[in-house]
């Protein structure tokens, strides 16, 4: 009788902690869902200095200042990535231009480069805004030798310009990913877990570089 009542309490336990199991998976499922909307509504921006020293590195922030201003003024208007995507595959030029401007009014004669390009970011928190660990579509902006620490933002929605911030993330993206990018420290933990599973996901798919 008693290892009958035994059975009966590790059978309930057992089913007790797989439930508890399948509701944390299914809340980190709809949490991942509302991160993905993020990924999927934001265009970076990662700028490579030419080296480390003080002078490539102060040379790469007058490229991100003048970037991020010819940034702010292509993109009014744009209402999604997809757009973002569009108007800044067509000007490349233009601020391949804004790019070479700010270098050489630094006395920098430099080469620079900008591409687009899809890459893998940590979680990041701009201001009152924090974007999840995960694979987003970028501009890249290689200076020189790329050799030097980087510098990476937002460049849609214009969350690095100015006063930017949530309202122009939920012109961008649904409300689930908006609340929770501009409700951060209510979720650590589930950034934290995101995180790590985006790491994993690098490691077995031979991923040897993450933007930081």
């Amino acid at each position: 009788m008693e290892k009958r009542k035994n059975n009966r309490r590790a059978a309930f336990a057992l089913a007790l902690a797989c439930g508890l199991v399948f509701s944390l998976l299914c809340g980190l499922a709809r949490f991942d869902a509302a991160c993905q909307t993020l990924r999927d509504g934001t265009l970076r921006v990662h700028i490579l200095a030419n080296s480390d020293s003080a002078e490539d590195q102060a040379r790469k922030l007058q490229v991100r200042d003048a970037l991020l201003v010819d940034g702010a003024e292509l993109f009014s208007g744009v209402q999604t990535l997809s757009q973002a995507l569009d108007v800044a595959r067509e000007n490349l030029p233009r601020l391949t231009r804004t790019a070479r401007r700010a270098l050489d009014a630094a006395g920098c004669d430099d080469p620079v480069r900008l591409s687009l390009e899809r890459a893998r970011f940590n979680t990041r928190r701009y201001g009152d805004v924090t974007l999840p660990a995960g694979v987003y579509d970028a501009l890249r902006v290689e200076i020189g030798d790329a050799a030097g620490a980087n510098w990476w933002c937002v460049l849609f929605p214009a969350l690095c310009v100015g006063a930017a911030g949530e309202s122009d993330l939920h012109d961008a993206v649904e409300d689930d990913g908006a609340y929770i990018a501009s409700h951060a420290p209510k979720f650590r933990m589930r950034f934290k877990i995101v995180e790590y599973y985006e790491r994993l996901r690098a490691f077995f798919a031979g991923e040897t570089e993450y933007r930081r």
